[in-house]
């Protein structure tokens, strides 16, 4: 469910968009996103998948989580 968080009518949609803005990586699952049927609706980050987020977790140096 944290997928909808990127999406129309969030209530994180505006902070989400000020991180973007400041350089922060927003990645949401691809595949979490097709089984809400929801990928048309995301309105802030980038569409990745579970390997990818994974790789950019365990690398970072900080993480920011909900």
């Amino acid at each position: 469910n944290a997928v909808r968080l990127a999406t129309n009518g969030s209530f994180a949609l505006e902070v989400l968009a000020k991180l973007a803005e400041k350089g922060y990586r927003i990645l949401i699952c691809g595949t979490c996103l097709d089984f809400f049927k929801i990928r048309a609706e995301v309105k802030v980050g980038t569409i990745s998948n579970a390997l990818e987020i994974m790789q950019t977790m365990t690398g970072a140096a900080k993480i920011i989580k909900f």
